[in-house]
């Protein structure tokens, strides 16, 4: 199971998307189940308020283990981690 989140500080102007059949739903916080038999994918994106240039700074937590903090660059070039 991995949980990936916005970071808090990043909140109020970035969201996770995901969806399937029934659209596209912003979220701060989606958790994956690997699937036993085949991928596990992410359908979905980002939504970035503002001009769209960000340091989008991510949590990641795998299983019960720590959460490790990324930062995705999203039109803005290289960001500090």
């Amino acid at each position: 199971m991995v949980t990936v989140s916005v970071a808090p500080e990043a909140r109020q102007r970035a969201s996770l998307s995901y969806g399937q059949k029934d659209g596209y739903t912003p979220v701060a916080e989606v958790t994956f189940s690997a699937c036993p038999d085949s991928d596990t994918v992410y359908v979905g994106g980002f939504f970035i308020s503002g001009d769209g240039r960000f340091c989008l700074p991510l949590d990641v937590q795998v299983g019960n283990a720590a959460r490790r903090r990324i930062v995705i660059p999203v039109f803005s070039g290289a960001c500090r981690s």
